[in-house]
């Protein structure tokens, strides 16, 4: 799994989830944000894809595979 996938899907179990799993996602997004070197504009992009893959959640499908397609949709060249 690469950076840019584990935040954003640190990002989607943060938003889907609550209580003391919530604060636990949220604090490992924040600590992959920042231990790795991403741009403004990067960290933004994995927002809107995290964002996607939380709109278009089905249980049929793979969380890692929703996270791997929608980073190829908002990032080029970041992964």
């Amino acid at each position: 799994m690469t950076p840019a996938e584990a935040y954003t899907l640190a990002l989607v179990l943060a938003a889907t989830s609550s209580g003391c799993r919530q604060e636990l996602c949220t604090d490992i997004a924040t600590d992959l944000a920042l231990s790795n070197d991403f741009s403004f504009e990067d960290r933004l992009a994995m927002r809107d894809a995290a964002a996607m893959v939380i709109r278009t959640k089905h249980p049929e499908v793979d969380l890692l595979y929703s996270v791997q397609l929608a980073l190829d949709c908002y990032l080029s060249g970041v992964r």
